[in-house]
């Protein structure tokens, strides 16, 4: 059989419209809050990878466009680690969802989450082995 007829009779997964997803505890917040702070991150489309790949802040800006859980669009985040006060918004300030990823998350944190959803997004990883010839 073929390669290609393995790929037209099998089931695998458009990458683009089903990420791959996977939950990660950050031990430290965990710690600090005496519970499992669980993110949920998911990795990122072909496009997306190279439009981040060249931008300033990479790993905040991976961090924003993988994770999943929790909505790191929230105002309410920005205003339980200080950055706003109740009622203001985004922008207010001048205070954005960067911000507030790097109050949330030390540089090593920001570092290893962005490195996971590089992996999730098939990058960091060794995805295909060489054959030897017969």
């Amino acid at each position: 059989m073929s390669v290609l007829d393995i790929l037209l009779e099998g089931t695998a997964r458009n990458v683009q419209k089903t990420p791959q997803e996977q939950d990660y505890k950050v031990l430290r917040l965990s710690e600090e809050l005496g519970q499992d702070v669980v993110f949920k991150l998911r990795g990122l489309s072909y496009n997306k990878c190279h439009e981040l790949a060249d931008m300033e802040e990479v790993d905040v800006l991976t961090v924003l466009a993988g994770v999943v859980e929790p909505n790191l669009q929230d105002v309410r985040l920005a205003v339980q680690y200080g950055l706003l006060q109740e009622g203001e918004s985004w922008g207010r300030h001048g205070v954005t969802t960067h911000d507030l990823v790097k109050a949330m998350l030390l540089p090593g944190e920001i570092s290893a989450m962005a490195h996971c959803i590089q992996q999730l997004s098939g990058y960091r990883m060794i995805g295909l082995e060489a054959l030897k010839k017969n």
